[in-house]
C-alpha cells in the first residue's frame, strides 16, 4: 500500500535557546554600550507596516501584561495605531544604553542582530552524513535555510533567550522532510558521547565555512552573558580565534549552557499543502490509521516529538500517544491543530486557506509566541529557584541571609511574572495554560514556593533559637555576675585604676565568650 506525502505550503521555525544574561545590575547601561550596532532595538527590523501591525498586536495582553513585555509601549502616546507610529520609529532608533534609561528594569528588552552581519552568514546548509566502519555512507541529509532574524529576549532576574526565525529554502516540501530538518536543527550538545552531529555550511563559493549550532550560539551571545570574550565581528572571526586558542571561554560549554542549552526549543507553524479528504484512512494510504484519528494528527505529532512514525523504532504506544495528545493536544477549530509539549511547539494549518497562511501565521508569531515566551520564563526561572534551595554552607547567618533573599526573588517573580490570565481572550487563555502544562510550570510553582517560604521559616526558627540561648546564656551568667559587682564594687573601684578596669573588663568578656561557645556546643542540634 503506497504511503501518500504530506505536502507543506508554507511554514517557519523559532529556534529559542534559554541562557542567563548579564545585562542587569550596575553594569547594565555599560554592557548595552559596547553592545551598540552589534544589537539593535528589535523594533528596527520591521518596516513602518509591521510595526503597525505588531504595535496592535500587543493589545493582545491585558495592560499591566503589555507594560511588562512590551514596557516601550508605555511611552507611545494614548491614541490609535497611526498616532503611535512615529513615536515608535523614534524609539526603534534609540542607542541601545537610551532604550534601557527609560525602560523598566523588571520589564522585558528584546533586541535584535544587526541585519547586516546576519546576512554575512548567508547562503546556509544542513549537511549530516553518517558513515559506519568501512567508510560506507549509511546515512545522509542535506537542506539548504535561511535565519529570517536573530533576536535576544532579556527578562529580568537574568533568564534570556536567543531567538532564530528559521526557513526551509526549498520549493516543495513534505511534512517528512521538515520532521529531517528540526531533528538535526535542535541540537546543540551531543546528547550522549559519540553521537555526530550535523554541520551547518555556509555554502558561499568565495568564502565556504563549516560549523556547528553551538558555534552559531556562542558567537551570537557575545558580550550578553557572564562570560568575558572579544566581540567578535563575524563568524569567521570567532571561528578563527576558536581553532587558534584551545582556551577560548564559551557559554554554551557552562553548567547553565550544557544543561539548559542542549537542544534549541523548537515552536513551528506549518500549513499543510493539502486539499484531498482525509476522512477514509484507506484512499489516502494511511498506515497508522489505527493510532491516530488522521494524517494530519500524524503529521502534527512527528513534527512535535522529530520522529518517523514509519520506523518501527518510532512507533508511539497507544497508552503514551493517549497521554501525550490529552496534555498537549490543542484543538478548538477545524481547519489547525496544534500541540505543546515539554520542548517543542508546533501548529499545523491542516490547508491552504487566507486565514491559515496568513492571520494563523501571524497570531503563531507575535501573539501566541509571546504567551509562550512567558510561560517559557516562568519555567526557567522556577526550575533556577529550585537548583538555589540547596543549601551547603554550614554558617547559620550566610544561610539566612540567603533564604531571605530566595524568599524576595520569588515574591518579586510571583507579584510581576506569575498571572492566571494573561489575556481578555478565551483562546488566548487555553494556549497559556497549554503552554504551562506542556512545560510543567504550575506543579514546579506550587513546589518551589512551598519549598522557599519552609526554607525562609527553618532558619528563622533556628535563628531564633539561637538567640534565645544566648539571652538565657547571658541570664545565666549575667546576673550572678551584676549581683557580685553591685555588692563589691564599692571596694573594688577605690583602689583599681582604669588599666586594671579594662584588663578586668577583657578578661570578663572573654571569660563569657568562651562559656558561649561552650554553651553552644553543648545545645548545638
Amino acid at each position: 500500500m503506497k504511503v501518500r506525502k504530506m505536502n507543506v505550503k508554507s511554514h517557519f521555525i523559532l529556534l529559542v535557546y534559554p541562557f542567563r544574561h548579564a545585562i542587569s545590575g550596575k553594569g547594565r547601561i555599560d554592557r548595552l554600550r559596547k553592545l551598540n550596532g552589534r544589537w539593535l532595538h528589535w523594533w528596527r527590523r520591521l518596516d513602518g507596516d509591521e510595526r503597525k501591525r505588531f504595535l496592535d498586536d500587543t493589545y493582545f495582553f491585558l495592560p499591566y501584561i503589555r507594560e511588562l513585555l512590551f514596557p516601550e509601549t508605555a511611552h507611545l502616546p494614548v491614541g490609535d495605531i497611526e498616532q503611535q507610529a512615529k513615536e515608535a520609529e523614534r524609539i526603534a532608533m534609540m542607542t541601545l544604553e537610551h532604550l534601557a534609561k527609560i525602560s523598566h528594569p523588571d520589564g522585558v528588552l528584546r533586541l535584535t542582530f544587526n541585519s547586516e552581519n546576519l546576512e554575512a552568514l548567508h547562503p546556509l546548509q544542513v549537511e549530516f552524513e553518517l558513515r559506519n566502519a568501512g567508510g560506507k555512507v549509511v546515512e545522509q541529509f542535506f537542506a539548504p535555510f535561511r535565519i529570517c532574524w536573530a533576536d535576544v529576549v532579556l527578562f529580568p532576574q537574568n533568564v534570556g533567550f536567543l531567538v532564530l526565525k528559521v526557513k526551509l529554502s526549498e520549493d516543495k516540501l513534505t511534512v517528512r522532510r521538515l520532521c529531517d530538518f528540526l531533528y538535526h536543527i535542535r541540537l546543540v550538545h551531543p546528547p550522549i558521547i559519540g553521537w555526530q552531529l550535523a554541520n551547518l555550511r555556509r555554502v558561499k563559493r568565495e568564502a565556504p565555512i563549516t560549523f556547528k549550532s553551538q558555534d552559531l550560539v556562542d558567537f551570537l551571545l557575545q558580550g550578553l552573558t557572564d562570560v568575558a570574550t572579544d566581540l567578535d565581528p563575524t563568524i569567521d572571526a570567532f571561528l578563527n580565534r576558536l581553532h587558534k586558542s584551545g582556551s577560548v571561554l564559551r557559554y554554551s560549554e557552562t553548567k547553565m549552557g550544557q544543561v539548559y542549552g542542549q537542544v534549541f526549543r523548537l515552536y513551528t507553524y506549518a500549513c499543510l499543502d493539502d486539499t484531498e479528504p482525509s476522512s477514509n484512512p484507506e484512499a489516502v494510504g494511511f498506515h497508522l490509521h489505527r493510532l491516530f484519528a488522521s494524517p494530519e494528527q500524524q503529521a502534527l505529532y512527528e513534527l512535535a516529538t522529530c520522529t518517523d512514525t514509519t520506523d518501527p523504532n518510532y512507533v508511539p504506544h497507544e497508552e503514551g500517544l493517549r497521554q501525550i495528545m490529552d496534555k498537549g493536544h490543542i484543538a478548538f477549530w477545524e481547519n489547525w491543530e496544534g500541540m505543546a509539549l515539554h520542548d517543542n511547539v508546533v501548529f499545523l494549518g491542516k490547508r491552504p486557506t487566507k486565514f491559515t497562511l496568513n492571520t494563523l501565521s501571524q497570531n503563531v508569531e507575535s501573539d501566541y509566541f509571546h504567551l509562550y515566551l512567558l510561560a517559557l520564563y516562568q519555567k526557567i526561572r522556577l526550575s533556577l529557584l529550585s537548583g538555589e534551595l540547596l543549601r551547603h554552607a554550614k554558617d547559620l547567618h550566610r544561610n539566612l541571609k540567603e533564604a531571605r533573599s530566595l524568599w524576595d526573588a520569588f515574591i518579586m517573580f510571583h507579584n510581576h511574572y506569575w498571572f492566571v490570565e494573561a489575556t481578555f481572550r478565551p483562546q488566548g487563555n487555553e494556549l497559556y495554560r497549554r503552554f504551562q502544562m506542556g512545560l510543567g510550570v504550575e506543579a514546579l510553582f506550587e513546589s518551589i514556593g512551598n519549598e522557599v517560604r519552609e526554607l525562609q521559616e527553618y532558619y528563622e526558627r533556628k535563628s531564633e533559637r539561637r538567640i534565645s540561648a544566648l539571652l538565657n546564656f547571658l541570664t545565666f551568667v549575667g546576673l550572678p555576675a551584676s549581683l557580685l559587682v553591685e555588692l563589691f564594687s564599692n571596694a573594688l573601684i577605690k583602689g583599681a585604676s582604669w588599666l586594671q578596669f579594662g584588663l578586668t573588663a577583657a578578661i570578663l568578656y572573654a571569660v563569657i565568650g568562651i562559656g558561649w561557645l561552650l554553651w553552644s556546643h553543648l545545645v548545638r542540634e
